[in-house]
């Protein structure tokens, strides 16, 4: 007996990524940067909004209390 297939993951679209890192993948794809400063761009930026969602969850656990 085998089990039932998976549904295929849905593709994601343009509106599932961040317009700065979209950004960033244009200008690789086109040549102004590359690929090291792609992934290097990428990265800096998915830590600092990572910190900033830290940041705010703090703030509003100490706020509520």
């Amino acid at each position: 007996m085998s089990l039932p297939a998976a549904p295929p993951p849905r593709r994601l679209t343009a509106a599932d990524f961040d317009p700065e890192v979209l950004q960033l993948f244009d200008q690789y794809v086109h040549g102004q940067i590359d690929r090291r400063g792609f992934l290097d761009r990428a990265s800096r930026l998915a830590a600092a909004r990572l910190a900033w969602q830290r940041t705010v969850a703090h703030f509003r656990a100490t706020l509520n209390g």
